[in-house]
């Protein structure tokens, strides 16, 4: 009998010299020893997935965090007619957002980020007593901007600062992304 160990585990294995061989040529000794090996990495992986699963959601949550008042510089853009990237008048926002369906990629995010934005400021419009800085209109199909409620940029940049996306938020707007994809989302 002989021991081996692997990565804190002792192998107690019976040597034989006549061990049979499986189709690659490795010994019983070796496929048992690859065998925990790969249980081993598995396990690790999916440690290590647990957490790069919780440090995507906060890297994304920064990277929106980030991106939203880059939004609010653009909309707050003033010419000597007025605002040069919203309408005046309906406060419908001219330019393509981060969570638009084609102009994420100009904002550097992937389909499911742009996805899981959208998912987000929907979210925020639904609250009760809530006034969101951005909000969708369903009978005109655009995004608007509350300019009337947040005037100056300082205001909506107030807004943006008191309500911040969080890891939690994203990883719930992303599911909810990710299911609606696949067609099994249910509200």
């Amino acid at each position: 009998m002989t021991a081996q160990t692997m990565n804190g585990f002792n192998l107690n294995v019976a040597r034989v010299d006549a061990l049979e061989h499986d189709k690659r040529g490795r010994s019983p000794l070796n496929v048992a020893v690859d065998g925990i090996q790969k249980h081993i990495e598995r396990r690790s992986f999916d440690d290590a997935h647990v957490i790069n699963r919780s440090r995507i959601y906060t890297a994304v949550a920064d990277l929106f965090n980030g991106l939203i008042p880059e939004l609010i510089a653009v909309c707050y853009q003033f010419d000597e007619h007025g605002m040069v990237n919203i309408d005046d008048v309906s406060g419908r926002i001219l330019v393509g957002l981060p969570w638009g369906s084609k102009a994420h990629r100009g904002w550097g995010l992937r389909s499911t980020e742009a996805d899981t934005l959208r998912a987000l400021m929907l979210a925020r419009q639904g609250r009760r007593g809530h006034v969101p800085l951005f909000f969708y209109d369903i009978e005109v199909r655009n995004w608007l901007l509350n300019f009337r409620d947040y005037g100056r940029r300082s205001q909506a940049m107030n807004y943006h600062n008191a309500h911040f996306f969080g890891a939690g938020d994203v990883r719930r707007a992303w599911d909810e992304a990710i299911a609606k994809r696949n067609g099994t989302y249910i509200p």
